[in-house]
C-alpha cells in the first residue's frame, strides 16, 4: 500500500517539475510586439536621459548615451533630432546637420527641422548639401522670401548665377512689392556677374539714385560694380565720378578691390596734363605768332595808306601848278629876287629834299601813267585805296575742316596731330572728338575711333548723326550682344530711325535668332516710306532670308 502511494506522490512531483519547465520556457520567448515596446521604451530612456544632460549642458556625455542607444537599438525622429542637438550643442554641426535632415525625413518632411538641416549645412560650408536642404524646405513654404534670399547667396557662392538670379527674383515675386534699393543693388550685381552690362547697369544706377546715403555698405557696393562697368566701357569720365564717390565713403575700398587701377588713373591723368599743357604752349606760340604777323600786316597797310595819301596830295599840288596864270609865276620870281640871301639859301634846300624825296614816286607814276595811257584823277586814286580796304579776306577752314581734309588726302599723320590739338582746346566739343575719331578710323585704329565716338557723343547725345556714327564705330569693335545692347539704348532715343531698326533685324539674323530678327525686318517694312533709299534693298534681304526658313 506504501509502495503505490510513493508510486503517485513521485509522479506527480514530475508532473509539477514539468508544469514549471514548460511554464520557464514560455516567459524566455518574447513576441515581437514585447521586443519593439521593449526597444521603443529603452530609446525613449535614452532620449530623457540625453535631454537632461543637455540641460545640464553636458553635450558629450548625451552625445555618447544616444550614440550607444542607436547602435543598440536603432533610431527614430525623436533621437535623431535629440542626437543632432547634442551635436550641435558640442560643436558638430556637419553632424548636426544631418541628423536634422533625416529627422525630418523620417517625420515625412518638417519645415523647422529642414531649416536648421539647412542651416547647418550652411555653417558647416556644405553648400551643395545646403541648397538642397532649402530646396527641400521652400517645397514645403514656398512664401518666405528671406529663404528664397538665402537660396539666392547659396547659389552665387557655388557660381551658379541664373539660378541665383531666378531665386531672387522669386523672393521679390513672393513678397508682393516692387525691389527695395539693397535688392535691386543685388540684382545688378547679379547681372553684371552673367555678363548683361546695360540690365546691370540700369539696376545698379536705379538702386544707387534711390539708396539713403547713410546706407553706406549698400552704395559702396553699387559703386564697386559701376566701376567694373566702366572700366568694361571704357567711361573715362562716369569712371572719374564713381572713383571719387567710392573714395567719399570708404577710400581704402577701391585699392582692395582694384590695386592698381588708382595708379592708371593718374599715370592717365598726368599723360593727359602733360599733352595739354604741350598743346596749350604750342597755341600759345601761335596766338603770339599770329599777333605779331597781324601787327605786321596792320603797319604795312598803314604805311600804304600814308603813302596812298601823300600821291594824291602830290597829285593835287602838281594840278594846281599846272594850272596857275603866268602872272603868278612872275610875281613869285619877283619876290624871290627881293628875298635875303639867306632865305633864298633855306628854300633852295627845302625845295631839293623835296624833289629827292618825290623822284622815286614821281617815276612810279610816270612809268604807270605811260603804261595805261592816261592821267589819274585824286578822286580815282581815292576809290583805289578804298577798294583795297575793303576786300573781304577769304574766310577761314575750320579745324575740323583741316583735319578731314588731311584725310581726304590721306596725310592721317598730321591729321592726327591736328585732331588732338583739337580737342586739347575744346576738350567739351563733339566735333573736335568726331573728327579725331574719324582720323582713327581712317588709320584704322578701330578701337580709339570707338572711344573717341563714344566722347563725342555723350557731348551731343540727342544728336542722331553722332548716334549712327557711333553705332558704325560700335559695330568694328563690339560682340553681338554688346552691340545689341548699343542699339537698344539707341532705339530708345529714336525709335523709327531707319538705320537702327536695319542693325537690329541684321544683328539677331547673325546670332541666329529668327523670330527677332525677322520682327525688326517687318518692322522697318511697316515704318518706314517705301520711296526710302534703302526700302528696296531691305525689302529683298528679308525676302531671301524668309525664303530660306521655308527651305
Amino acid at each position: 500500500m506504501q509502495a503505490p502511494i510513493n508510486f503517485i506522490l513521485r509522479l506527480l512531483g514530475f508532473l509539477l517539475a514539468g508544469l514549471m519547465f514548460a511554464a520557464a520556457s514560455g516567459c524566455g520567448e518574447k513576441t515581437p510586439a514585447q521586443l519593439e515596446k521593449e526597444r521603443r521604451e529603452n530609446m525613449e530612456l535614452a532620449v530623457k536621459r540625453a535631454r537632461v544632460l543637455l540641460f545640464e549642458n553636458n553635450p558629450l556625455k548625451a552625445v555618447e548615451i544616444l550614440e550607444n542607444a542607436s547602435k543598440q537599438w536603432g533610431v527614430d525622429a525623436d533621437l535623431c533630432e535629440t542626437l543632432a542637438n547634442a551635436y550641435a550643442q558640442s560643436g558638430q554641426i556637419g553632424f548636426a546637420a544631418m541628423f536634422f535632415d533625416k529627422a525630418s525625413d523620417l517625420k515625412g518632411g518638417d519645415p523647422e527641422l529642414q531649416i536648421s538641416a539647412a542651416k547647418s549645412y550652411e555653417q558647416s560650408a556644405s553648400l551643395e548639401s545646403a541648397v538642397k536642404s532649402y530646396e527641400k524646405y521652400l517645397k514645403m513654404r514656398p512664401q518666405d522670401t528671406v529663404v528664397w534670399k538665402t537660396l539666392a547667396r547659396n547659389y552665387e557662392k557655388l557660381g551658379l548665377m541664373e539660378q541665383s538670379m531666378n531665386a531672387l527674383m522669386s523672393s521679390i515675386r513672393t513678397s508682393g512689392r516692387n525691389p527695395n534699393s539693397a535688392e535691386a543693388a543685388q540684382v545688378g550685381l547679379l547681372f553684371l556677374k552673367l555678363g548683361n552690362t546695360i540690365q546691370s547697369q540700369r539696376w545698379l544706377t536705379a538702386a544707387y539714385a534711390a539708396t539713403l546715403p547713410e546706407n553706406k555698405q549698400v552704395r559702396k557696393d553699387i559703386l564697386l560694380g559701376l566701376i567694373q562697368i566702366r572700366l568694361a566701357e571704357k567711361d573715362a569720365a562716369n569712371l572719374d565720378r564713381n572713383v571719387a564717390e567710392l573714395d567719399a565713403i570708404d577710400p581704402s575700398a577701391l585699392d582692395a578691390n582694384f590695386p592698381q587701377l588708382r595708379k592708371k588713373i593718374a599715370e592717365f591723368k598726368k599723360s593727359l596734363k602733360e599733352a595739354q599743357d604741350a598743346l596749350a604752349a604750342e597755341k600759345l606760340a601761335e596766338e603770339e605768332k599770329k599777333k605779331a604777323e597781324e601787327a605786321a600786316k596792320k603797319a604795312q597797310a598803314e604805311a600804304k595808306q600814308t603813302a596812298a595819301a601823300q600821291g594824291v596830295k602830290d597829285a593835287q599840288v602838281a594840278v594846281s601848278q599846272a594850272s596857275a596864270p603866268d602872272s603868278g609865276k612872275a610875281d613869285s620870281e619877283k619876290k624871290g629876287k627881293e628875298a635875303t640871301p639867306e632865305s633864298s639859301r633855306s628854300e633852295k634846300k627845302a625845295a631839293d629834299s623835296a624833289a629827292d624825296s618825290k623822284s622815286g614816286d614821281s617815276e612810279k607814276k610816270s612809268a604807270g601813267e605811260e603804261k595805261q595811257g592816261e592821267t589819274k584823277t585824286p578822286q580815282m586814286e581815292d576809290a583805289t585805296v578804298k577798294d583795297a580796304a575793303e576786300k573781304p579776306a577769304p574766310k577761314e577752314k575750320s579745324p575740323a575742316e583741316k583735319i578731314y581734309e588731311a584725310i581726304e588726302k590721306n596725310d592721317l599723320k598730321n591729321a592726327e596731330q591736328m585732331a588732338h590739338k583739337t580737342v586739347a582746346d575744346d576738350p567739351d566739343s563733339h566735333q573736335a572728338w568726331t573728327a579725331l575719331s574719324k582720323t582713327y578710323e581712317a588709320e584704322g585704329k578701330n578701337n580709339d575711333a570707338f572711344l573717341a565716338a563714344g566722347e563725342a557723343l555723350n557731348r551731343n547725345p540727342d544728336d542722331i548723326d553722332a548716334t549712327l556714327y557711333y553705332l558704325r564705330t560700335a559695330s568694328k569693335v563690339q560682340n553681338n550682344e554688346r552691340f545689341l545692347n548699343s542699339l537698344y539704348a539707341a532705339r530708345k532715343k529714336f525709335p523709327r530711325n531707319a538705320e537702327i531698326l536695319i542693325g537690329l533685324a541684321r544683328t539677331y539674323k547673325e546670332m541666329g535668332d529668327r523670330k527677332n530678327s525677322e520682327f525688326f525686318y517687318r518692322t522697318f517694312l511697316n515704318d518706314v516710306r517705301i520711296d526710302h533709299p534703302r526700302y528696296k534693298e531691305i525689302e529683298d534681304e528679308y525676302g531671301r532670308y524668309s525664303a530660306q526658313d521655308k527651305k
